[in-house]
């Protein structure tokens, strides 16, 4: 089964630029940045939503580490730790129920069967999946699900090019 570490070791060099390096940039508000406040990649909301009450641009890695195992972290059941790593990212950038449908979606679930919920059908339909298989099925629909954003709001074309290349990219074996 899959672990929670080298997810996260894997996803927050895409929240973080220059994690753990001089320079690091860990609070971001970018103005087309329709999630507002982030920090260590997560928003304002989502933190408040978990219990966060300080300031934003204060949030320590321990208290996003936290965050991220109770709101993202739903992954543990795949047995492939490359594919729990790209869904649990995945998660991170768009919401882990679109996250779960997609993943859905590149195992053939039916589309009445879709529910973005991970639990042990889900789970066994990707592991039932070669890793290599499933991850280029999954990384095509993250790119088409990026490109769409894109079309349907050109605003948002100031982070097509790293979606694209986040969408790409792959765990470490």
């Amino acid at each position: 089964m899959s672990n929670f570490e080298p997810a996260y070791e894997y996803m927050i060099r895409h929240e973080v630029i220059n994690y753990h390096a001089p320079g690091q940039v860990w609070y971001s508000n970018h103005p087309a940045d329709k999630g507002g406040a982030t920090a260590w990649g997560i928003t304002e909301a989502t933190a408040r939503e978990y219990g966060y009450t300080d300031s934003m641009d204060t949030m320590l890695e321990m208290d996003a580490l936290k965050i991220y195992r109770r709101a993202f972290w739903k992954f543990g059941g795949i047995e492939n730790q490359r594919v729990a790593s790209k869904l649990f990212d995945a998660a991170v950038n768009m919401g882990v129920r679109r996250a779960v449908k997609m993943a859905q979606q590149a195992a053939g679930f039916d589309d009445a069967d879709i529910d973005g919920f991970i639990g042990p059908k889900t789970e066994t339909a990707i592991n039932m999946y070669k890793p290599d298989y499933f991850l280029a099925e999954f990384i095509g629909r993250l790119e088409r699900r990026y490109r769409h954003i894109v079309d349907k709001d050109p605003s948002q074309a100031v982070f097509l090019k790293g979606w694209l290349r986040r969408a790409h990219e792959l765990p470490e074996e």
